[in-house]
């Protein structure tokens, strides 16, 4: 596997934002949640937390192989990865908007619906009851995280990168690498804790960061496309 640095570059910095999107903090803390309801041995919580994670990655990365391979059979693969840049830019605005003006309508955020079914999974505490959950919030969190996925993916569809599933494992891994620290650290309620607090203290300014990178990402891949086409 010899890595393309053009394409490696953009694919690190995406899951790196992606990870540390508003959405995939709400995931963090549904684990922080998880992980306190379930007060069993460090053992236990470790693998009911690994369990949470391995949910949310197979589904993250079946829907990057479904998208991949719906783009892969189109003419024009080079549109679509344009037209994906345009929509993250889009999406990136919606975020600095919620930084500024956080009442007006339309957020990028996991549906509320949902919210009870997973409960009911997180009350149930064992293995398959966190594969399930976290399968269900990796389904949940697609529409607000997969903006900067969908560009990454379209741009290898577009380049015709020949390791595909290496670099959707790469970046899959880089986007639930904060989640698979928290399980690290999750013997230690106080540092949970401050975790939690953290985020709950800099949710707006995450949403500007984001959204900024979320932007500057847009910009950037279409312009390495239009690079790429016009020489």
């Amino acid at each position: 596997f010899l890595p393309n640095e053009d394409i490696l570059t953009p694919l690190i910095i995406g899951a790196v934002s992606n990870s540390l999107h508003p959405c995939a903090i709400a995931v963090l803390l549904l684990l922080l949640t998880f992980l306190y309801s379930v007060k069993k041995r460090k053992k236990e919580i470790i693998g009911i937390g690994l369990a949470y994670i391995l949910g949310i990655f197979i589904v993250y990365f079946l829907i990057g192989v479904g998208i991949l391979k719906a783009i892969s059979l189109s003419n024009e693969p080079f549109f679509v990865a344009k037209a994906a840049s345009l929509i993250l830019i889009i999406l990136g605005l919606i975020n600095v908007k919620d930084y500024f003006f956080p009442n007006l309508p339309i957020h990028l955020k996991i549906p509320d619906f949902t919210k009870g079914a997973i409960q009911n999974f997180m009350e149930k505490a064992s293995l398959p009851a966190a594969f399930v959950v976290g399968a269900l919030v990796g389904l949940c969190a697609f529409p607000c995280t997969g903006g900067i996925y969908t560009v990454i993916i379209s741009t290898l569809a577009a380049t015709k990168s020949t390791q595909f599933v290496l670099y959707l494992l790469l970046y899959n891994f880089i986007f639930v690498l904060p989640l698979l620290l928290v399980v690290a650290a999750s013997s230690n309620e106080k540092l949970l804790e401050k975790i939690e607090a953290l985020e709950m203290k800099n949710s707006r300014k995450l949403h500007l960061i984001t959204g900024v990178l979320m932007m500057l990402i847009g910009l950037g891949v279409y312009l390495w496309i239009g690079a790429i086409i016009y020489g």
